[in-house]
Parts: C-alpha cells; structure tokens; sequence
C-alpha cells in the first residue's frame, strides 16, 4: 500500500513537470506542498507576495485561493541598491513569499528585503516557496558553495517549501569568535589595485588564492568593496566570507569601504524597512568577526552591527589634497550635509557656505534659492559631499555659485557609485575628486582619484594620534 502512494505522489509531481507552459508556474503552484500550507495551522489571516518575475502569476493565484495578495513596489536605485516598499497592511499576517528555484543577485536581495520588511512590519510568519531546491542563477563560479539558507534566516523567514515538502528553517546562527593566529595577510577579488595599496602601507603578505593551506589559522584582512552591479558583487563577497571561515580562518575583517544600502538606516516612508540593518546582519552571519568601512551615510548604521566596526571618515586623506588647492570656503550641498562639511571646514580652517534648496511641492523637484555665509565672489570654493552617481548635484551647485561670481570650484565626495558625467562636464567645475573605495572605471581629465588605502590600514591615524600627543606635552 506505502509503494502504491508513493507511486502515486510521484506521478502527480512527473504530471506537474510536463504540464508546465505558459501557464506552468501557475499549476506548480498548486502543487501539493502549497496545499498543506494552506491546510496547516498557520495558514489563518493569509498572504501572497511573489518577487517582479513572477507577480502577476502570484496576483492571480491570489484570486484562486481567496487570499489577500501583498501589493508592493520595487526599484533599483542609481547607485544599484534595490528598494522595496508595502502598500498594504501585514499585521499578524502569514506570508508564503513565491520565488524562482535559481534566482539572481537582484532577486536575492529583494526576497530578502521583501521577508525581512514583512517582519519588520508585524507579519506572523514568513514562508519561502520555490520551485525546487534554491540556488543562485548569476553566480556561477561560486555555485557550489552557494548556501543562501543563512541569508534567509537573517531576514526573518521562517519556512520554507518547494513542490515536495514544507520545513521550518534551519538555525544558522552562530557566534564566531577570534581565535589565537599566525600571520595577518590581505585578500580580495573586486579591487586589486585596493588589495595591493592596502598590503603595502599594512606591511601585509597577499594571499591569491583561497586554500587551506593560505588561509587556516590567519586573521584576513577581507578587501570586500561593493561594485557594479552592487547586489551581485555583495553576495559574492559573501561567498567568499562563508569559504575563507569554512577554510579555517581565525578572524575575518570584512573591509568594505563603501558599505551597500548605508542610505537606509531610517524607516522614512509607510511600507519600508530599514535595509542597511538587513545588510548588516548578512555580513556578520556570513563570518565576519569585525567590519571597517568609509564614510557610511549616517554614524548609526555602526549600531546595527553587533561585532566591532571601525568607521573612518576619508577627511585626513581628502583633507591633505585640498591643502594643496589652497581652497578659500567648503561649501555643503544642502541643509542635510552641514553637520559633515563643517568639520571639513573647522579642519581646514575656512569658512563654511550652505546652499539653501527648496522643494516644489507639485513636481518634488528640489531648486537652489540662495545660499547661506560670507560672499563667494572671487573666492575658490570646494563642494563637498558623502556621494556622487550622476553628479547632477554638484554640477548644479558649481554654476550657481560660479553665478555668484566664484573664482573656481571644485568638488570632493568619498564614494562614486556611478560616472559623474553630470559633474565632469559640467564648464563650472575645476576638478571632481574622488577616493578610491570603489573601482573607479571613469576615465577624464577632469576627475582626481585619491587613495584611502593608509587611512583604512589605520597607520595614518595612529601616526595623526601621536603627533597631536606631542604637540599637547610641547604646548605643557
């Protein structure tokens, strides 16, 4: 009798294989796992959601079932970040969240904001349903030890189901503590020029590749920066964390020197979460046992980890090269920046000018009204900002204040997550510089690269440390 159903079972699941066309998703969906989840305890006061490549298969299932769907809205970001927004109510909820079986970069992270998001929101519970057993479609080269499961258990989910069967998530969760080691080496795949500035002024030996033999019991020194396309480029540095703990690394910083969705670290709209803690919670269940990072958006997205982070500002090298430009006034962008520009100014020992915006309240464009500080005619200015992916901001900022009758201006952000086209050729600008805690594939006369390697190393600021001791025993 048990052969005769397990006969059974597999024909129905052969029956739904074959029958998949254009509406095979549709009918993979009915499938009997999905029916026991509807059967099941938790399946009171329920929700549908799926990811952007299956959702009007998910909306229409939806109706099938009676079952409220979660209407939502998704977007990358200019600077690769992808943002996800609710627009319905998922209160004591619980969700069966339906994604492909191979998923790429972009629809990893927006399942996982997604889940995580619902959470945060109060749903009850979170179900992951696939097609089949999970893995990651653009990652290739790292497929056989994609193990994304840890992840989902990082954005809350609680279940997960496929075609055959339902389970409660597994307990990843793990406390890696630093261990006695040999030697300190540097390693990284995204940013060699980064890998190799950094070793030298560390004094460090860079591994090339990953072994046992390379990597059990060192402290690695992870170059982890983000690139293009920046979902892609996190997850596989975190594969490359999982690997270098498997391996049996002693301690592993994870230097990511621009630090992906550090603009969201606050719920700012109805219907959002907060990504930049989503992201670091990722990082640390991937085996980072600390993290460094440049210049993050905002100092508390330090709080959302709870290993030791280190978050240099790039002012000492930013601040050392406009020394040199002899700069009369720093001038913040807007209202928002004014905080940070008036320690480059109290730095510097120059004045500090705000550009005052104002937004239309019909378009929600914002336009420069004036500015507020001394005059800047005649004056050579510099812009500082955190940021800069089109340049569209500085560009704007530079021939107004040219309008103003400045001398020169030029520009400065810490991160170029895009080209800066908007800025580069923009005829009010001197200069665009930039650090290099991205690869900087831009290419034009007009823009500065600036190497941040000594102050991530942390040599310069020790160094910075000491003369100021021996200036204060001179000054006693």
């Amino acid at each position: 009798m048990r052969e005769i159903y397990k006969l059974n079972f597999l024909l129905i699941v052969f029956i739904i294989f074959l029958s998949k066309g254009a509406d095979g998703n549709q009918d993979l969906y009915s499938s009997l796992s999905l029916k026991k989840i509807l059967q099941s305890n938790h399946s009171q006061n329920m929700g549908f959601i799926g990811v952007r490549s299956n959702a009007p298969i998910i909306e229409s299932l939806s109706k099938t079932y009676k079952i409220d769907y979660i209407a939502n809205t998704v977007e990358e970001f200019s600077n690769g970040n992808t943002f996800v927004r609710l627009s319905m109510n998922v209160e004591d909820k619980n969700i069966v969240l339906f994604i492909p079986a191979k998923l790429n970069s972009n629809e990893l992270m927006e399942t996982l904001l997604k889940a995580f998001t619902l959470k945060k929101l109060g749903a009850n519970s979170v179900t992951i349903f696939s097609e089949g057993q999970l893995g990651m479609a653009d990652l290739v080269d790292l497929e056989k030890s994609v193990n994304i499961e840890p992840w989902l258990e990082s954005a809350g989910v609680d279940f997960l189901a496929n075609q055959y069967k339902q389970r409660k998530i597994f307990n990843h969760k793990r406390i890696f503590k630093t261990k006695p080691s040999l030697n300190a080496v540097v390693f990284g795949i995204f940013h060699p020029e980064l890998v190799k500035d950094y070793a030298q002024k560390s004094g460090l030996e860079v591994v090339a590749s990953l072994s046992k033999q390379n990597i059990s019991g060192r402290k690695i020194k992870f170059i982890a920066p983000s690139t293009e396309p920046v979902n892609t480029s996190f997850f596989k540095n975190l594969l490359v964390a999982q690997r270098l703990q498997n391996l049996g690394a002693a301690s592993i910083e994870f230097i990511t020197p621009y630090l992906p969705y550090a603009r969201s670290d606050k719920v700012d709209q109805d219907g959002v979460s907060v990504a930049g803690k989503l992201v670091a919670s990722l990082i640390e269940m991937s085996g980072a046992t600390s993290a460094i990072f440049v210049r993050a958006h905002a100092p508390q997205s330090e709080g959302f980890f709870s290993i030791p982070t280190k978050n240099y500002s790039g002012r000492n090298t930013i601040n050392d090269y406009l020394r040199s430009l002899s700069v009369d006034m720093v001038v913040s962008p807007d209202a928002g920046f004014q905080k940070d520009a008036t320690l480059y100014a109290d730095e510097l020992r120059i004045p500090l000018v705000v550009i005052n915006k104002q937004r239309d309240p019909l378009t929600a464009q914002s336009k420069i009204v004036g500015i507020s500080g001394p005059d800047v005619k005649g004056k050579n200015l510099v812009i500082i900002d955190d940021e800069t992916s089109s340049g569209g901001t500085l560009g704007k900022a530079a021939g107004y204040l040219t309008s103003l009758g400045a001398n020169k201006v030029y520009a400065v952000v810490t991160h170029l997550t895009g080209n800066a086209r908007a800025a580069l050729d923009s005829p009010a600008l001197e200069e665009v510089v930039v650090t290099n805690t991205m690869p900087i594939w831009a290419r034009h006369p007009k823009l500065r690269v600036l190497d941040i390697s000594e102050e991530l190393s942390g040599k310069e600021n020790k160094s910075r440390t000491k003369l100021s001791c021996q200036k204060i025993f001179q000054n006693d």
